[in-house]
């Protein structure tokens, strides 16, 4: 496993009023749409599902524009929100890998949030030293950037959740100050397959907070394998 990646200062829990939720939940689709005026398509946050057409092109444009894709077709409320983020960014996505990080490099001069962490699996040495060298660029983009961020920003990301200790994992989440999103795929909606993501959850509420913060002690250290324990006749069965 590999170890814990950081970069910036230290991330301290801090005394700044996280803000409320902006609005009531909701169900957003990642799509595109045509733009007469342009003669183009451009990234476009449905409410309902997107028609044949527009998952088709989004679909298509992703897988020819690879890496630049994930930020170019991700949602732009998400992206919003991580803009306008006051105290944190969190990110649970055991997938999340640098295709998808660049997601933050379109925020980081904008938000204000002092506190960015993500949690993914494993990613193999390449990628593990891709990781360090690019929470360092983006660590020096926050806080070099003009005007300066209202507080030092902090960011790390810890690449541990492998499959063995952390079986169970499987949905994507992000909590944007109190704010919990839910993602049905890749976290920020650039995964070129037809995905939505909900918003506009308590995180205190809903225990995210606990749970993320559990999972992110918890996985800068080994835990031993446990055989699996056979289920008893009367439990066989149960769902």
């Amino acid at each position: 496993m590999t170890g814990i990646v950081l970069a910036g200062p230290s991330i301290e829990p801090t005394a700044t009023p996280v803000p409320n939720l902006p609005g009531p939940s909701e169900l957003l689709w990642p799509s595109v749409r045509f733009v007469p005026l342009r003669s183009m398509w451009a990234r476009y946050d449905e409410r309902g599902f997107p028609d044949r057409t527009s998952i088709d092109t989004r679909r298509r444009e992703i897988k020819s524009t690879d890496r630049e894709a994930s930020d170019a077709l991700a949602l732009d409320a998400f992206l919003e929100a991580m803009a306008f983020a006051q105290v944190r960014i969190w990110i649970l996505d055991p997938k999340f890998d640098m295709s998808q990080a660049i997601i933050l490099e379109a925020v980081v001069n904008a938000t204000d949030a002092s506190d960015i962490r993500l949690l993914s699996e494993h990613q193999g040495a390449v990628q593990s030293q891709q990781i360090v060298d690019f929470v360092a660029d983006l660590s020096r983009l926050a806080n070099d950037r003009s005007p300066r961020p209202v507080r030092e920003i902090g960011i790390a990301w810890r690449p541990v959740l492998n499959k063995d200790h952390y079986p169970y994992l499987h949905d994507r989440f992000a909590i944007v100050d109190e704010e919990l999103w839910h993602f049905g795929a890749t976290v920020g909606g650039g995964h070129h397959g037809l995905n939505a993501a909900s918003r506009g959850w308590n995180a205190s509420e809903t225990q995210a907070i606990r749970f993320f913060e559990h999972l992110w002690e918890e996985g800068g250290t080994e835990r031993p394998r446990h055989a699996r324990t056979p289920l008893a006749p009367t439990q066989r069965g149960r769902r």
